[in-house]
């Protein structure tokens, strides 16, 4: 259909022209002019902004073509062009997620292989020895120490804890070298150092002054103790024989 008028019942118009306008006079052959269109229908102005607006897949009906164009209709599923990638933000957030899940700070009470969430050192009511082996205890599990030692002055190890010959003495000889170097060099050490053993080990030494004297704490793990971890340390030596410097 292309005409305007091809649609239109000629006997019902001829009808209401009729009842409409019974004093005016017409013949079949004026109807017939009424009712046929212009051979060329000039489509206003304004329908050619509107098709611009809506853009070039826009199309209005048109009855001589039932057909749409395929490229005019959304894909039926989703295709590998169609399906965007992952922006790399993504992917970067993603693997900061994982590896602050595998040290501990979110979702879950372990960190990283497997270590227990902190727990303060909390010394029993009970005697200095059996304080110190709960103290030498706490370290072991809190801290996944290979060996540790707690030791005096003189080199000898305050509890029954198993460790490497020597360590004992070694830690109270680099705890007294630590301890001089901040008291009587002004150099600051934290008292605690340092020292990579062989295979991968690394030993931690803590120097503890106190009102009964200098004691020392040696840690033998895989990683050196951070300075929080030295510090939740020594507190926990004073908790167990309860004194400080």
């Amino acid at each position: 259909m292309t005409t305007l008028g091809s649609w239109i019942d000629h006997e019902a118009l001829e009808q209401v022209i009729r009842e409409l306008c019974p004093d005016v006079a017409f013949n079949d052959r004026s109807i017939e002019e009424a009712n046929a269109a212009p051979a060329n229908v000039v489509i206003p102005q304004e329908v050619d902004n509107v098709s611009e607006a809506l853009g070039a897949g826009a199309a209005f009906d048109n009855d001589d073509d039932i057909s749409v164009p395929l490229e005019t209709l959304p894909p039926a599923s989703p295709t590998s062009s169609s399906v965007p990638t992952r922006p790399a933000l993504v992917d970067r957030l993603a693997a900061v997620k994982q590896r602050a899940q595998m040290s501990g700070l979110i979702g879950g009470n372990s960190r990283a292989g497997g270590v227990p969430a902190f727990k303060p050192f909390s010394a029993p009511a009970d005697t200095v020895a059996i304080r110190l082996e709960a103290l030498a205890q706490w370290i072991g599990a809190q801290f996944q120490s290979h060996h540790m030692c707690l030791a005096d002055s003189r080199g000898e190890s305050l509890t029954s804890s198993k460790c490497p010959a020597g360590l004992p003495a070694a830690s109270a000889l680099l705890a007294d070298g630590l301890y001089r170097s901040e008291t009587e060099a002004d150099f600051k050490t934290n008292h605690a150092l340092h020292s990579a053993l062989e295979d991968g080990l690394v030993l931690t030494v803590i120097a503890v002054p106190t009102t009964e004297g200098l004691f020392s704490i040696a840690v033998i793990r895989t990683a050196p103790l951070s300075h929080r971890d030295i510090e939740h340390c020594r507190d926990g030596f004073y908790a167990a024989i309860d004194a400080r410097a």
